[in-house]
């Protein structure tokens, strides 16, 4: 399946590939090749530079996307199918976003 992003069609098992991987790598303590773990303060730390060099619309939604993403890479369990778990959350920032 895919989904609408900023008029662009992402495709969603991508998505679920990445999110996948990337709890993988902190629930397992993996290392990058010059030694250094993957952990939630990495994470959270590229969420931060990608953000500071390309915006969110506004910075509720991007807090949201950042405590989800930590949220999701952080949990003992991986999560089910990513779409299930975000449409409920999403049509909610909408209706947020909206009236901003």
């Amino acid at each position: 399946g895919t989904c609408v992003i900023d008029s662009i069609v992402e495709d969603i098992a991508t998505c679920e590939i990445s999110r996948s991987m990337l709890w993988q790598w902190v629930r397992y303590e993996t290392m990058t090749e010059e030694g250094k773990k993957i952990d939630i303060n990495m994470i959270l730390h590229y969420l931060n530079d990608i953000s500071s060099q390309e915006p969110l619309v506004n910075s509720r939604v991007e807090e949201f996307v950042k405590k989800f993403i930590v949220s999701i890479t952080s949990s003992k369990i991986l999560l089910g199918f990513l779409p299930d778990a975000l449409y409920p959350l999403l049509v909610n920032v909408s209706s947020i976003s909206s009236k901003l």
